[in-house]
């Protein structure tokens, strides 16, 4: 699985569809995304502009502010790892509805699980 995350940019198109995960960096917009299927550390993933339809060059990692949850079957577990100290967790339900990251992990988020 591993290799497989690390390619993992869902189904390639700009809409969030069906069975994707997929994060979003500012809270009054959805412009800038990055899509998923399955669970990932956020290192080394950038945002893609979806208006203009080109990468962004802003990693995902501490920078996400939204999230919408449209996997299949699990909910999304958003995690801030903070090393030694309890991570900082959010679980987004599986609802399609772009949710905004709770204070401690919004611009915190290091990686996501899916919970099923």
């Amino acid at each position: 699985m591993p290799a497989l995350a690390l390619a993992d940019s869902g189904d390639g198109k700009t809409a969030c569809n069906v069975g994707e995960i997929c994060f979003a960096r500012d809270d009054a917009t959805v412009r800038y995304q990055k899509h998923f299927w399955y669970g990932a550390s956020h290192d080394n993933y950038y945002f893609w502009d979806t208006v203009e339809n080109d990468p962004d060059g802003s990693e995902l990692k501490n920078n996400a502010d939204q999230v919408r949850n449209r996997d299949r079957t699990c909910d999304v577990k958003v995690i801030d790892d903070r090393g030694l100290l309890p991570d900082d967790v959010q679980t987004i339900p599986n609802n399609g509805v772009w949710t905004p990251l709770k204070d401690s992990v919004d611009n915190e988020n290091d990686r996501h699980e899916r919970v099923c």
